[in-house]
């Protein structure tokens, strides 16, 4: 991704850090790990692609095995990392955008996942993080917004 991001001025890397932990058998899956992703795309291409970079943060399949904690994590590591960014660069506020992560091939329920995302967000609680919530579906902005307005 880098090399590619350095062959051609225009394009920027897109970081999917499901297919990163499943192709390093799982050692790609905490918060210092993630964050050493950051600092090398930092190092090799500059601020430039740290301040339009792109993720995918999950792929969680729903199931018996303790799905809510992973997914919760998901929304907390990407917060996590998200702050720091914005101290490390001084900035006074920064802006992230969070589909209905999980809610589609992987079958997370939406009103579950909806749940956690706004409970893990609203735990979170920093005013200078903007949360976007990204609801492709009809169904996905009808829950959001009454889950939101409760």
């Amino acid at each position: 991704i880098i090399n590619l991001s350095k062959e051609f001025e225009t394009v920027l890397p897109c970081v999917d850090f499901s297919h990163l932990h499943a192709r390093y058998n799982g050692i790609i899956n905490t918060y210092d790990e993630f964050a050493q992703i950051f600092e090398k795309i930092g190092k090799e291409l500059g601020q430039i692609a740290l301040d339009n970079f792109h993720a995918h943060i999950a792929g969680i399949e729903y199931g018996t095995k303790g799905e809510k904690k992973l997914l919760e994590n998901c929304y907390k590591n990407s917060l996590l990392l998200a702050e720091d960014y914005r101290q490390e660069n001084n900035l006074e506020e920064v802006t992230i955008a969070f589909p209905c992560i999980s809610t589609g091939i992987y079958g997370y329920p939406k009103e579950e996942a909806a749940d956690v995302a706004i409970k893990t967000v609203k735990e979170f609680n920093n005013d200078k993080i903007n949360i976007i919530f990204v609801c492709f579906e009809d169904k996905d902005y009808e829950i959001y917004t009454r889950k939101l307005n409760q």
